[in-house]
């Protein structure tokens, strides 16, 4: 039956890679290869076609224009940590050094005693 299927989605000129079975992740739903053999499956028209494939171009875009937005935001919001950590650095290495001077104070505070 692989054969057959081949043969068929050959002599249509569609290459195998592009029949895809079912709904895909992006929730747009792709031709079978039922579609391509069923002979009792209604023909649409060139302009249907095109409006077709112009629908999923703007919803291909949409989704793009959206990702978009969302790794700029991602982008920013990772900028914004990375200033966080770096003022976070600076407070512990100040913190660590007044500790340090403070307890050498203390230190020399209790020799004199």
């Amino acid at each position: 039956m692989e054969g057959v299927v081949a043969d068929l989605v050959g002599a249509i000129g569609v290459p195998p890679a592009v029949v895809v079975v079912g709904v895909e992740e992006d929730g747009l739903e792709r031709e079978s290869i039922d579609d391509f053999t069923d002979p009792t499956r209604t023909r649409t028209s060139p302009a249907a076609r095109v409006e077709n494939l112009r629908d999923r171009l703007a919803e291909m875009e949409a989704r793009l224009e959206r990702a978009r937005a969302k790794e700029a935001e991602l982008s920013r919001q990772l900028e914004e940590m990375k200033r966080f950590v770096c003022v976070m650095e600076i407070l512990e290495s100040y913190l660590k050094r007044r500790y340090g001077e403070k307890r050498k104070l203390e230190q020399v505070k209790v020799n004199y005693v």
